[in-house]
Order: structure tokens, then C-alpha cells, then sequence
């Protein structure tokens, strides 16, 4: 089960603001009201066939008229809860009243046509992008596209910096525009980057720091009240809602942009999802090593070993071994780092040689002498 992958776009999806074409599309004959319909029409008939051979006069055949009508809207207050009949028995109501039998008569063939062209009619979306369609656009293409058309400052002729250097060494326009982006697409590893600007020498910058620290907090709030809702009603039938709670809570736990308490009261929440998610999909590896990553950073670092060993089981990556190896170090148990780091090295070369360049210097100053000194001169 490839979970990981398939989720965030299910998670996307609930997330999504709700097309009112679709909301508002009749699901369902409306049966209530084509009964309605069949009976009023029988019944303003007969009242215009009665005044016409004279056996209903023609204060009497209004009377009746005026009760069948109030029925009609006492019908509507009744079913307008079921969405199926709710704009049918609007209309039935409304062209009744003025128009008699003919007004049942419209609103039943009206509901008739419905019936047969719903069975060919395609979904507002599909029929939308028939019209409009709109091409499929690569993420290098959006910036190239951005770039030509001058959509994006980034268009002008000038040196990339990294966000820490522009707030340690730029000017203040400088560092109010890098500022101003980091708030704009804001993620966890810009977060050192507000940190720092909350003791910048200008008070200006320190105010816009920190009006952007408490943005992104909201944000955090809105975006986690949806995904909680989310959550609750569709973690027993979508376990794509728990990863991305567990996900949402455990990216924002390390960021240093939310206070202590809220910080820890994170790392809770996202351990006690993780943990549900995997009781039902126990085979997802990324997951248990982000879980174990987790626990790495909470100081649980005998039972992050056993979730980094459980995931390297499903499939052995540089990530996870990386992850195991500074789990062993963290722990102090620096014979099974050794011996891991040989194992890797002597069965595993194509992952011991994806490490990160640290990883792999540090990994191979744990082996043996000679496999060391082997490994130095390859390099």
C-alpha cells in the first residue's frame, strides 16, 4: 500500500473549497414531489373541468384553489430538508398558485426532462473544462512563465542569497522583502530565519518578524481546525486524514515559532497519530521513520531505534539508515554503530555511498581501521 503518495492529494481534496455546482446538484429523482405534482395537477383539473359543467361555482373552485396552494407551501416547509425535492416543490408551489393545473403540469414535464437528460448530463467540472480547458503547467514551466512575464521580482538581474545572509548582512529593504516572502510561502525551515530577525539591530525589522511569527500562527490555527475536522470525519474509512494531522503536527513542533507548551502539546498530538496510523497500515515505512524521527527528537531513543530498525525491515534507504546511526550514537551504544556502520559498508555499498557527505565521513570514522583507511583512499 503506497499511502504516502497517494494521500495529500485525498488530504487536498477535503481541503479544498467546495464547488457550489456540485453542492447544489439534485441528487435523486425528487419522487415526493413528482407525487405532489401527479396529485395537484389531478386535482386543479378536476376544479377547472367542475367549473366549466357547472358543478362547482366559481367561489367555491377559488376556495378550493387557495387550500390546494396553501397545501402546497405547507408541502414545501415539509420537504425542503431533502435536497432532492427542495427546488422542484419551490417551483411547484410558485407556478401553481398563479397558473393551476397548467403550473403541475409544467413543473411535472420539467422534472420529467430532468430525469431523462441527467442520465447523459456530465459533471459541471468535466463540462467547465471541455469549455476552458486548461493546460497541465510543470512546476520549472509556472517559474519560467513567471520570469519571462515579470510576475515575479526574481525576473530582475541579481545574486541569489540565502534568507540567513540577507537578515545577517543585508540592508533593511533587503531584509523587509525577504521578510515579506518568508511570509508569504512560509515553511518550517524558514523558521531560524524569524528567529534571527527577532534580534536584529532595527527595530523595524524586529516588529515585522514578529508581526510575521504571529501570521504564520494563525495560519497554523485555521489550517489545523480544518485538518482536526477533517480528521474526524474521515479517520475510520481514510487513514490519509491521520498522516496528515500526525504530518501538520509534527512539521510545526521543531519550527521555534510557537511557545513551549504548544511546542510539546505538537509532539504529543503527533505521536499519539503516527502511533493510531500505524496500527492500521503497519507496512508504511515512511511513516515509521517519520515516527521514529519523532521520538528521536522527544529524547525516546531506545524505542526509535526499534521503529528505524522496523522500517529498514520494509526497504533500506540512506535516509533511515542515517537516522539509525545517529539513534545509535545519541544512545551511547557505539558498538552497534560500529558494527552497523560495517554492515552497511560491506553489504550495502550502494546506500553506504548515498549517504550525506557528514553522514558518510562520520560512518566510516566508526569502522574498522583498515576498511577506514580503504575507504579514505577511494575518496
Amino acid at each position: 500500500m503506497q499511502s504516502n503518495t497517494l494521500f495529500p492529494i485525498s488530504v487536498d481534496q477535503y481541503l479544498a473549497p467546495p464547488d457550489p455546482h456540485v453542492n447544489n446538484r439534485i441528487e435523486g429523482f425528487p419522487i415526493l414531489t413528482c407525487i405532489a405534482a401527479i396529485v395537484a395537477l389531478l386535482v386543479e383539473g378536476w376544479i377547472v373541468y367542475a367549473v366549466i359543467q357547472d358543478i362547482l361555482g366559481i367561489g367555491t373552485a377559488l376556495l378550493l384553489h387557495i387550500v390546494i396552494s396553501g397545501l402546497l407551501v405547507l408541502a414545501y416547509v415539509l420537504f425542503t430538508p431533502l435536497a432532492s425535492n427542495h427546488l422542484f416543490m419551490a417551483l411547484l408551489m410558485i407556478s401553481t398558485k398563479p397558473l393551476g393545473p397548467k403550473g403541475a403540469s409544467g413543473t411535472l414535464l420539467a422534472m420529467l426532462l430532468w430525469l431523462w437528460f441527467s442520465l447523459f448530463a456530465a459533471p459541471f467540472s468535466e463540462w467547465f473544462q471541455s469549455i476552458f480547458p486548461s493546460p497541465v503547467i510543470s512546476r520549472p514551466e509556472s517559474i519560467d512563465e513567471d520570469l519571462r512575464t515579470g510576475r515575479d521580482e526574481s525576473a530582475k538581474n541579481y545574486d541569489v542569497e540565502p534568507f540567513m545572509d540577507v537578515i545577517r548582512y543585508g540592508n533593511d529593504d533587503q531584509k523587509r522583502r525577504a521578510l515579506g516572502k518568508i511570509t508569504s510561502f512560509f515553511s518550517p525551515g524558514f523558521a531560524p530565519v524569524l528567529r534571527l530577525a527577532l534580534h536584529d539591530e532595527s527595530n523595524m525589522i524586529r516588529v515585522q518578524s514578529a508581526t510575521a511569527i504571529s501570521i504564520i500562527e494563525n495560519r497554523f490555527q485555521t489550517k489545523l481546525m480544518k485538518l482536526e475536522k477533517i480528521y474526524d470525519r474521515h479517520y475510520r474509512e481514510d487513514p490519509a486524514t491521520i498522516v496528515a494531522l500526525a504530518n501538520f503536527h509534527d512539521d510545526y513542533s521543531f519550527t521555534g515559532i510557537l511557545d513551549d507548551s504548544r511546542e510539546r502539546a505538537n509532539r504529543v498530538d503527533a505521536k499519539r497519530l503516527y502511533e493510531e496510523y500505524l496500527q492500521e497500515v503497519p507496512q508504511d515505512g515512511v511513516i515509521r521513520t517519520r515516527y521514529g524521527r519523532l521520538l528521536l527528537r522527544m529524547g525516546e531513543l531506545q524505542e526509535a531505534i526499534r521503529q528505524f530498525e522496523k522500517a529498514m525491515e520494509e526497504r533500506l534507504t540512506a535516509t533511515r539508515a542515517s537516522w539509525l546511526a545517529e539513534a545509535y550514537y545519541r544512545i551511547g551504544d557505539y558498538n552497534r554503530l560500529r558494527s552497523f556502520a560495517n554492515h552497511l559498508h560491506t553489504n550495502h555499498g550502494e546506500v553506504f555511498s548515498n549517504l550525506d557527505s557528514s553522514v558518510h565521513d562520520s560512518l566510516v570514522s566508526w569502522m574498522g581501521h583498515n576498511i577506514a583507511a580503504n575507504e579514505q583512499e577511494n575518496v
